[in-house]
């Protein structure tokens, strides 16, 4: 960082050497297709979608509710679901990571002990996992998994 660079003395010891790293990640949901576990359109693959009957976008969608259920329905038997694929988005990540280091020099021009603070997702915004996409299991839409939150490590390096 600049500042301290005419600092002389004890105090340039403790101003001088420190580096600010970051990493801001801001993304929009990632696509994700309703569908439906059982082989209802008798081909042999489960890998079938549900009927969409009506808009799944909800106006406040939350953990326990992100897409309206009542949107779709499964298909049935021996025919095709008409949901697109990729019609649906889940939650989007905002995260911000930075680190703060200090190097301290000692003996000779290159060796240094070097202070080192990390922190992941530094504002500890809530980052979840895509919800359930069956629409015949009792949890769908409902987002029942979140990545971490805020974590902080410390540490020291010897450069020698």
């Amino acid at each position: 960082l600049p500042f301290g660079a005419g600092t002389t003395g004890p105090l340039s010891y403790v101003v001088k050497g420190w580096q600010f790293n970051g990493i801001y990640l801001f993304s929009t949901g990632q696509p994700f297709t309703a569908g439906v576990t059982a082989d209802n359109s008798l081909t042999g693959q489960a890998n079938d979608r549900p009927n969409a009957i009506g808009d799944p976008l909800l106006s406040n969608p939350d953990p326990s509710r992100w897409v309206d259920r009542a949107a779709f329905q499964v298909a049935p038997s021996g025919q095709y679901g008409n949901a697109g694929r990729n019609t649906l988005r889940g939650p989007g990540q905002n995260n911000f990571d930075f680190s703060l280091f200090k190097s301290f020099p000692y003996r000779e021009m290159n060796d240094f002990l070097q202070f080192r603070a990390e922190f992941f997702n530094a504002f500890n915004h809530p980052q979840f996992f895509l919800p359930t996409r069956f629409v015949d299991n009792p949890a769908f839409g409902v987002i029942s998994r979140a990545r971490d939150g805020r974590d902080i490590q410390l540490a020291l390096r010897l450069h020698f």
